[in-house]
């Protein structure tokens, strides 16, 4: 009989906050930087980043603000969407490409999305209405 295996995903050990204390004390026991970057993204996605930024009290308009304040202009994103996981290869990279394809098509996505609202200086949740108005160009940035 073939031995089953699956890939280590170290998503299924930290499901509670001793699990990630610990990780992340064993990071910084580790010294190395990199590994403190690798253990803190980790934390991220598994509790979720939607949930870290509302513990960190982050919201759409202190987000834009926080933008503002470091970015010129034309760095602001336009659009920001927030996911859970992040599909990554097997060497850890984004799947860049399936995020283009689905790029911000309301029908193609579920994550939520934030727009940049130029009138407002604020991030809004992208919804169906606001895709239509683009899409015919009742809204401009």
């Amino acid at each position: 009989m073939a031995l089953k295996t699956k890939k280590f995903d170290i998503q299924d050990h930290l499901k509670t906050p001793a699990d990630r204390a610990a990780y992340l004390a064993a990071a910084f026991e580790e010294g190395d930087a990199a590994f403190i970057k690798l253990a803190l993204s980790d934390i991220a996605r598994a509790v979720g980043m939607g949930e870290v930024a509302e513990r960190a009290g982050i919201t759409r308009e202190g987000l834009y603000k926080a933008l503002d304040e470091k970015l010129p202009a034309y760095a602001i994103p336009i659009f920001i969407r927030i996911q859970r996981d992040a599909d990554t290869t097997g060497t850890f990279k984004y799947r860049k490409v399936e995020l283009v394809q689905e790029g911000f098509n309301m029908d193609d996505v579920t994550d939520p999305i934030w727009m940049y609202h130029p009138e407002r200086k604020e991030y809004v949740a992208f919804t169906h209405d606001r895709f239509d108005s683009l899409r015919s160009g009742a809204f401009k940035f």
